[in-house]
């Protein structure tokens, strides 16, 4: 879904450029087709939210690192987690006006964001401790006995470009944040959809 919904939105921004009649409305219709997907995509988060909290609970409590720095970031990026998919969901419904109590909702979106990009900045930090820990221990084995932790290594540069396309996105939708065009965005979202699907599949 991640895919198409960027795929969708980078399209939109390349037809954009061509100054065409007919450019012009495809480039509305794959923005429109984007704003549908990411409904899909938050009501499906919505779905899955028991699941994911569940399986972030089960994370921080059988954290086995013996790292308390990564321990805390462990914990810090599942409480952003918590916090952020409610504050999703409740924006989204004050803009279908599932929940009319509230008219704006603007507000609500700026906090899950700000949720967003912690849990993001954990990710990248934790990410990138990782890599160095590895770098270290290639350095004290024998270079025929490095291939178990080359392809751990793999994994974490893997993570890393995920977790700096998916923050440049999240500074993207902040309030403060400078924003990206559209194709840039979409481009941003299709680079981290097609690494995650690839981890997926490995």
């Amino acid at each position: 879904f991640g895919a198409v919904q960027y795929g969708a939105l980078f399209a939109s921004g390349l037809a954009q450029s061509i100054p065409t009649r007919q450019t012009a409305t495809i480039s509305v219709c794959l923005k429109n087709l984007y704003r549908a997907l990411s409904d899909c995509r938050t009501l499906l988060r919505f779905g899955d939210s028991i699941s994911m909290y569940a399986s972030a609970f089960d994370s921080t409590t059988r954290s086995k690192s013996s790292n308390s720095i990564m321990k805390l970031i462990d914990i810090v990026s599942n409480l952003a987690d918590y916090i952020y998919f409610p504050l999703e969901h409740i924006a989204w419904a004050i803009d279908r006006k599932v929940i009319v109590y509230w008219e704006n909702s603007s507000p609500w979106w700026d906090r899950s964001v700000y949720f967003w990009f912690l849990s993001i900045l954990c990710s990248l930090v934790k990410t990138v401790l990782l890599w160095v820990d590895i770098i270290k221990r290639k350095g004290e084995i024998p270079a025929e006995s490095r291939r178990k932790i080359r392809k751990e290594e793999y994994w974490v540069i893997l993570n890393f470009f995920m977790n700096i396309f998916s923050l440049v996105m999240a500074v993207h939708y902040l309030p403060w944040g400078g924003k990206l065009e559209r194709t840039y965005l979409g481009l941003m979202g299709v680079l981290y959809s097609s690494l995650k699907l690839w981890k997926m599949i490995h």
